[in-house]
């Protein structure tokens, strides 16, 4: 059975959306819009998936989450492996 990655983000404690993870390492299907502009949430969703990335793996379970400041606040993303 394979797995779907989910990713879940909130923004100053308060949910904003949640998307899918790729293989990519991106975010995708999430609405939230993560800044002033699209440029600023382009640049945050960007910096949530490099931090996102860069989190250790125990078996096959990624440990975090992980928290990124932007000038709007501060956003805390996760993954959440789901079956499909």
């Amino acid at each position: 059975m394979s797995k779907k990655i989910k990713v879940t983000i909130s923004r100053d404690g308060v949910w904003a959306g949640d998307g899918t993870w790729t293989d990519d390492c991106e975010i995708v299907d999430c609405p939230a819009v993560l800044g002033d502009d699209q440029d600023a949430s382009d640049e945050t969703y960007e910096a949530i998936c490099d931090a996102l990335a860069d989190l250790p793996q125990t078996g096959d379970r990624w440990r975090g989450p992980v928290t990124v400041q932007r000038p709007n606040g501060e956003y805390t993303a996760e993954l959440i492996e789901e079956d499909n």
